[in-house]
């Protein structure tokens, strides 16, 4: 579930993951679930 990739990216931001690896780790999301709105916006705000 899509909500699951982002509740772990946010828990990964919040505690000081390195930018790239988190940038990364959104990306493998987004090829599970390319439509996401949710994961594309959090994206861009990382």
């Amino acid at each position: 579930m899509s909500e699951t990739w982002l509740q772990a990216a946010k828990g990964l931001q919040s505690s000081g993951y390195n930018y790239e690896s988190l940038i990364n780790f959104v990306n493998k999301a987004l090829k599970e679930f390319p439509k996401d709105s949710a994961l594309i916006k959090e994206k861009m705000i990382f």
